[in-house]
């Protein structure tokens, strides 16, 4: 569990993960174009134009980080091959983690003040 790399996998598997990330992206545009698709967590008009605002606003948001996190695991595997890193790093889960939170934290309070 030292996060250090300890065997090697198929290179099959840098296509699989970019597909995933693919998906992932294409899920989130479809998210930010339809406003719906987000689950909130609480009542709130969907309708009004601010909400929709805040909504695709954060569908971008987490499409740019997961996007960045994908492209972190991506390119730590490839250094990682070539003998240019150790895996990923112990940064990456913090960084990523925290991210995604802050995101979900800051726009649920945005929603919260435009349901007023």
């Amino acid at each position: 569990m030292s996060g250090a790399p300890n065997g090697w996998g198929d290179k099959r598997s840098l296509i699989v993960l970019a597909v995933i990330s693919a998906v992932t992206y294409l899920i989130l545009v479809a998210a930010a174009r339809n406003p719906r698709l987000i689950n909130i967590p609480f009542a709130i008009d969907r309708d009004d134009p601010r909400v929709v605002y805040i909504l695709r606003s954060m569908a971008s948001t987490m499409k740019a980080i997961l996007m960045l996190a994908f492209f972190w695991i991506i390119r730590g595997i490839v250094d990682t091959a070539n003998g240019r890193a150790n895996g990923i790093g112990v940064a990456f889960l913090p960084v990523v983690s925290g991210l995604i939170l802050v995101t979900l934290v800051v726009y649920s309070i945005r929603l919260k003040a435009a349901a007023r």
